[in-house]
C-alpha cells in the first residue's frame, strides 16, 4: 500500500494547486505532474481521518462561485458626513425604495448625468447608470443594508405625502438642506423685478412645516411663507431670504463637494443681501466722520468707491438726510 500524506499535510498541498472543481481534480491526478503520495479518491481514504466535503478539500467553500456583480458601499447610510447627508437629502425628493428587492434609487434629468455619476462614486458603487423615461436617467442599488438604514433615518416606501423630517445634527443640516434644494427646490429670475426667488415643494404638510420651522431657526432673519397649491405644500423663498438661502446651503462646499452646478450657479447670481435702510443701525455722525478720516480719504467720491468695494453698510450712502440736525459739508464732516 503507497505511503500517502497524512490528512494535513495532504490538504495543505492540494490547497496550494488552486483545484476549482471535481472535473479539475480528474484532470489533476491523470497527470505527469501529479504527486503520488496524495490519494486520487481522498473521499474514501480519509473517511475517517479528517475528511468533510469536496469543497473543503479544495478549499473552496468559502470562495462563492457567483461573485457580486455590481458593489455598493453598504454601511454608506450608518454614519452621517457632509455628502451622505446631500444624497440623502436629494433620495427624499427625487428617489425611492423597494423594501421587498432591496432597491434604492435616484433619478435625474439627462444633462446632470454628472451628479448621478458623483453619488455613485461616493457611495463607492459601480451600479450602472440608464435611460429611464424620455429625457431622464437612473440608476438602482440592490442592498438589504441600505433600505434597513434608509428606514431607522426615516425613509420608507410611498413616502411622497407621509415624509417627516429626519433628526439630523446642525453640522450637517446644510448639506441636507442642499440635496433637498437640488431635488425639488428652484430659483427663478423674475424679469420685471430683476431679481432671484426661490422655492421649495413637496406634498408632505408635515415635512414642508418642518422644513421652513428649521430654515427659520438656522438662518438669520429668515422669513418664507408656505401655502397650498395644486394639492401640494409650496414654501416660496423672497429676495434677501434666497440670497440667505445661498449662504447657508453652499458655506461648507469644498472639492469633494457634491451639488448641482445650474442652480448654484442661479444663487451666485441672486446677488447680496440688502437691508432696507429703516432697519439699519448706522454709526453716529462723530464715529462715521473719524472712521472715514481714519483711512485718510479726503474726496467724497473715493470714499463711495470705498465704500462699495468694501460693502460697508453702516455709514449711510445719503449723509445730509441721516444726519441733517449736524451735517453742512463733506470737508467739516471728516475735519
Amino acid at each position: 500500500m503507497r505511503n500517502y500524506k497524512n490528512f494535513e499535510d495532504a490538504l495543505e498541498y492540494v490547497r496550494k494547486l488552486n483545484i476549482r472543481t471535481s472535473r479539475e481534480w480528474n484532470i489533476y491526478i491523470s497527470s505527469p505532474e501529479r504527486n503520488i503520495n496524495i490519494p486520487s479518491r481522498p473521499d474514501k481514504h480519509y473517511k475517517n481521518n479528517g475528511w468533510i466535503g469536496w469543497k473543503h478539500w479544495l478549499g473552496t467553500i468559502d470562495k462563492p462561485r457567483n461573485r457580486r456583480r455590481y458593489y455598493v458601499k453598504d454601511d454608506y447610510f450608518k454614519v452621517f458626513t457632509p455628502n451622505m447627508s446631500y444624497i440623502l437629502g436629494f433620495w427624499y425628493t427625487d428617489g425611492y425604495m423597494n423594501k421587498k428587492h432591496s432597491i434604492f434609487s435616484i433619478t435625474q434629468h439627462k444633462k446632470d448625468n454628472y451628479l448621478l455619476e458623483k453619488i455613485l462614486k461616493d457611495m463607492k458603487s459601480n451600479y450602472p447608470i440608464k435611460n429611464h423615461y424620455g429625457n431622464n436617467l437612473m440608476f438602482k442599488i440592490t442592498s438589504p443594508e441600505i433600505i434597513k438604514d434608509i428606514e431607522i433615518i426615516g425613509g420608507h416606501e410611498g413616502k411622497t405625502f407621509t415624509l417627516k423630517f429626519p433628526e439630523i445634527s446642525k453640522d450637517y443640516l446644510p448639506d441636507f438642506i442642499r440635496g433637498l434644494w437640488d431635488g425639488d427646490g428652484c430659483i427663478t429670475y423674475q424679469k420685471n423685478q430683476k431679481c432671484y426667488v426661490s422655492s421649495f415643494i413637496s406634498a408632505s404638510k408635515d415635512f414642508s412645516y418642518k422644513l421652513l420651522d428649521i430654515l427659520r431657526n438656522e438662518i438669520i432673519d429668515f422669513k418664507g411663507s408656505i401655502a397650498f397649491y395644486n394639492n401640494n405644500y409650496l414654501i416660496s423663498v423672497g429676495v434677501n431670504d434666497t440670497r440667505r438661502l445661498r449662504d447657508y446651503m453652499y458655506k461648507n462646499l469644498n472639492i469633494d463637494s457634491i451639488y448641482l452646478k445650474r442652480k448654484y450657479e442661479k444663487f451666485l447670481k441672486s446677488g447680496e443681501i440688502k437691508i432696507a435702510t429703516q432697519n439699519i443701525e448706522f454709526l453716529s455722525y462723530e464715529d462715521a466722520g473719524n472712521f472715514i478720516k481714519e483711512l485718510g480719504i479726503k474726496k467724497y467720491s473715493e470714499w463711495r468707491t470705498y465704500q462699495k468695494e468694501h460693502k460697508i453698510t453702516n455709514i449711510p450712502t445719503f449723509l445730509q438726510r441721516t444726519y441733517k440736525d449736524k451735517y453742512k459739508n463733506w470737508k467739516e464732516f471728516i475735519s
